[in-house]
Formats: structure tokens, C-alpha cells, sequence
């Protein structure tokens, strides 16, 4: 036995003093009319929740068979009275039973059975469940007592009758019905995440990322004495990558698949005379990898020039043309231009005429 700390007994007190809401309650019809009861399950739930699962036991003291009636078709009516006690972690016990101080005791009846083994386990249990329930009311009203307070059961009858909600996250299930661990779930979707896409590769003149330059090795090194110095004080040890870093390889090493299959294609349907330039890409960061357009696209020979000559152009000022610039022509100078021109187009049709002639003629 293990005694109760000082703030432990003032709560349990506290507690058990409490009524019971109107969602612990259940209603049925009897004799008197409608009668409230609480349900054996409830009330060793609340038994468990009050005191513990380990805080409290029940014994059977005794069960009697009161009485076993065969009627003439066989059916047996059985009558069962069971004492209980209930014992708390501190040794506080209560009981119920016929030579208990408390006037109470469990019992139940067994009408219209089949036989009698039937009625006899049907009325025993009934009559154990009862006796639980009217030892546990014992103890106060949060375990039943206030069920036998008609004021209480006045106001409580006018209160809402709450439905307590089935949640099925709080089951208890077997291991294969139990929610598998999302961390891999995770693990893979911010992989996926990180995956560079593939460019769209055009036909044309392609002209992949250059290579970047790799640090100087052991052997360029001894060649050059002067790269040790600068090995030495620029180049620094390579870090570890991180966990997170083997995605990132899966992934460039997709871009290039995709990149490698769309140059093959690009080569089957188009012959162009310039062939694709694949150079080597350094999966060393996590960037897109961009692809450079060819550098005849941004411009052309001359354009320096060209760009210099429309710079040096002269102000909108400097274009106004003054009426001493033109030169004067009569009328009469008019007239001879225009005679000159329509005997120039008199000339040029009869030539146009005749060699359409001996064009006819040889067909």
C-alpha cells in the first residue's frame, strides 16, 4: 500500500465532491417512469481517470444464486446477488453486501432463458457490473452518488444531452494500420524539389556552360613552383557537402540525360552545318544550369561603325535647309526635261516591244 500525499487526498476530495455533466448520464424506462443510470463502462472508466488505472481493485465477495425457476417450456428465470469490494492504493476500501454497513448490494435477474447455464451467467454477470457501480457511488459524486440527488437530477434533465464524438485518431491499432512515418515522404519531396528542369533545346548552334577551372593538382603543381605559394594561402580544403547533397547529384545527372537525349534528336531531324558542342558541366552547386545563345546572335561585323555613324549624326538644327540652297529652273527648262524623258520612255517600250517580236519568233 502506498498512502496519498497531502495535495493528492485534496484533489481526489475535490474531485469526487463534483457531479457528474449531463454526457456521463444515460436514460431508460422503467416502472416509475423515466429512470437515469450510469453505464458499468463509464463508471470504470471514471474510476480509472479519478484514482488510476493502478490506484484502485476490485473483489468479489460473495455471489448467491437466490432463486432457479424451470417453467413448463423449459425456460429457466434466475435471480443473482454478488457483495463487492473495492480497495483503494492507501488501503481505503468501500463495500456493499448484505452484512456491509452500507444497506446495498448488486443484483440482477435472468428472465426467459434458454436453459439454465444461460440464465445463471447472464444474471451473475449483470449482478457484478451492478455491484461495481453502487460500491464506486460510495466514494462521491463524480462516481454516481449524485444520481440520487433529485434537485441535481432536475436540472441536469433540462441540460442538453451531449453526444461524446468518435475519433478515430485515437485508437489503438495494430502495427499495420498505424500511420506510416512521413519522414521519408518528406525526405523525397524536397528531392524532387530541388531537381534542376531541363531547358528547351533548340535545334540551332548550341553552345553549352564552359567547364569551370579545376583547383591545381599535386602534379601541376611540382611542375609550377610558383602555384604552391598560392595553393597555400588561397586554396583551402574542400568541406565535406552536406547530407542533402546526394539529391542534387541525382538530379544533374537527369539535366544531363535530358540534354544528351534532346542533342540526339535535334541531330536526327535537322542536318545543320554547324555540330553541337557539349561541353563538360560541374555539378557543384545547386543553381539551374543556363544555356548561352551563340555570340554571332548579339550582333554582327560593323556594327561598331555603324552605331558610330548614327552617333555622330548632326542635330535636328543642323538638316533646316534655307531657300538659298536650290537652284531656280524656268518653265521652259521644265518643258525640255520633260520632252527628254518621254522620248527616253518612247525608246525604252520599242526596244521592250521589238525583242518580245523575236522572242515570239524563234518559239
Amino acid at each position: 500500500m502506498k498512502p496519498f500525499t497531502a495535495e493528492e487526498r485534496a484533489l481526489l476530495s475535490d474531485t469526487l465532491k463534483k457531479p457528474l455533466g449531463p454526457e456521463y448520464i444515460s436514460y431508460r424506462s422503467g416502472p416509475a417512469g423515466r429512470q437515469s443510470y450510469l453505464n458499468g463502462g463509464l463508471a470504470i472508466q471514471l474510476a480509472n481517470d479519478i484514482f488510476g488505472f493502478d490506484g484502485w481493485s476490485s473483489e468479489i465477495k460473495n455471489t448467491t444464486v437466490d432463486y432457479v425457476d424451470v417453467d413448463e417450456n423449459n425456460r429457466a428465470n434466475v435471480g443473482v446477488s454478488v457483495t463487492m469490494r473495492i480497495t483503494l492504493r492507501d488501503g481505503t476500501y468501500r463495500e456493499v453486501g448484505l452484512f456491509s454497513q452500507f444497506a446495498d448490494i448488486g443484483y440482477a435477474s435472468s428472465q426467459n432463458a434458454p436453459n439454465k447455464g444461460i440464465a445463471i451467467d447472464k444474471a451473475r454477470k449483470a449482478a457484478t457490473t451492478d455491484a461495481i457501480k453502487r460500491t464506486l457511488k460510495n466514494f462521491g459524486n463524480a462516481l454516481g452518488n449524485c444520481l440520487y440527488d433529485k434537485s441535481y437530477l432536475q436540472g441536469v434533465a433540462q441540460m442538453a444531452n451531449p453526444q461524446i464524438k468518435f475519433s478515430p485518431a485515437n485508437l489503438y491499432r495494430h502495427e499495420q494500420f498505424k500511420p506510416k512515418d512521413v519522414k521519408p515522404q518528406l525526405a523525397l519531396q524536397q528531392a524532387q524539389q530541388q531537381r534542376v528542369p531541363a531547358p528547351t533545346i533548340s535545334p540551332l548552334n548550341l553552345q553549352l556552360k564552359q567547364a569551370r577551372p579545376s583547383p591545381p593538382t599535386s602534379q601541376s603543381l611540382q611542375a609550377r613552383p610558383e602555384l604552391q605559394l598560392q595553393s597555400k594561402s588561397q586554396v583551402q580544403p574542400t568541406p565535406t557537402p552536406p547530407p542533402a547533397a546526394q539529391p542534387q547529384s541525382t538530379a544533374r545527372k537527369r539535366h544531363q540525360e535530358q540534354i544528351d537525349m534532346q542533342q540526339k534528336r535535334a541531330k536526327q531531324d535537322f542536318h545543320h552545318e554547324h555540330p553541337i558542342k557539349q561541353e563538360v558541366v560541374v555539378a557543384s552547386t545547386s543553381e539551374p544550369l543556363p544555356i548561352l545563345l551563340p555570340e554571332d546572335s548579339f550582333g554582327y561585323e560593323g556594327d561598331e561603325e555603324l552605331y558610330a555613324l548614327f552617333h555622330n549624326e548632326p542635330n535636328e538644327d543642323d538638316f533646316t535647309v534655307k531657300e538659298d540652297n536650290f537652284v531656280k529652273i524656268d518653265d521652259a527648262e521644265l518643258a525640255q526635261l520633260d520632252a527628254v524623258s518621254q522620248a527616253s520612255r518612247r525608246s525604252s517600250a520599242a526596244s521592250i516591244a521589238a525583242a518580245e517580236a523575236s522572242a515570239g519568233v524563234q518559239r
